[in-house]
C-alpha cells in the first residue's frame, strides 16, 4: 500500500504547482486584457476612420470615426458586405464592381492599396470623397482580410478646385 505521508506530500507539490499556474494563467489573461484596451483605446481615439474586411469582404470592426463619417452604427456594418454598403458606385455615378475595388484588392492580392480619387457612401445616400489604404492582415502566412483607413478629403478637394478656379 501507499505510504499517506507521501501521497499527502504529493498532493500538497500538486496544488501548489497548479496554484502556481493559475497566477501564471492569471497574469496572461491580464496582459491579454491590457492589450486589448489599447488596442481599442488606438481605435476609439483615432481621427481617420478604420475598418476591417474578412476574406469575403464582410466588415469585421469599424471605428467611432468611420461610423460618424458615414453614418451607419457599428451594428449596422458588421458582417455586412462593405463594398455594397459604401464603395458600391464611382464619382461619375456609375456602378463599381467589386472586382475592380482597390479595397478588396489587397485581400486578393496581399499588396497595400492607395486612393485619393474614390468616393465612399454615407447612410443617407450622399458621398463624400476620400483618401485611403486598404492593407492586407495575415495570419501565419495567410491572408484573413485587410484594414482600411481612410480620410475625408473634401475640404481639400474643394480647395483644388479653388485653385484651378482661380489660375
Amino acid at each position: 500500500m501507499d505510504d499517506p505521508k507521501l501521497l499527502k506530500s504529493q498532493i500538497n507539490t500538486l496544488v501548489k504547482l497548479l496554484a502556481v499556474q493559475e497566477r501564471t494563467i492569471l497574469e496572461q489573461v491580464d496582459k491579454l486584457d491590457q492589450a486589448l484596451q489599447q488596442n481599442r483605446q488606438i481605435l476609439e481615439s483615432a481621427g481617420e476612420g478604420i475598418y476591417g474586411l474578412d476574406v469575403d469582404g464582410n466588415t469585421t470592426f469599424v471605428n467611432p470615426a468611420a461610423e460618424q463619417m458615414m453614418g451607419y452604427s457599428a451594428e449596422e456594418m458588421i458582417g455586412k458586405p462593405q463594398h455594397a454598403l459604401i464603395h458600391h458606385t464611382r464619382t461619375d455615378g456609375t456602378a463599381y464592381p467589386r472586382e475592380e475595388c482597390h479595397v478588396f484588392a489587397a485581400v486578393n492580392d496581399g499588396k497595400v492599396h492607395q486612393e485619393d480619387g474614390e468616393v465612399f457612401w454615407r447612410k443617407d445616400g450622399t458621398s463624400f470623397p476620400v483618401e485611403y489604404a486598404s492593407t492586407p492582415i495575415y495570419e501565419n502566412k495567410k491572408i484573413v482580410g485587410a484594414v482600411v483607413t481612410f480620410r475625408d478629403i473634401s475640404e481639400r478637394k474643394e480647395s483644388e478646385e479653388k485653385l484651378k478656379i482661380e489660375t
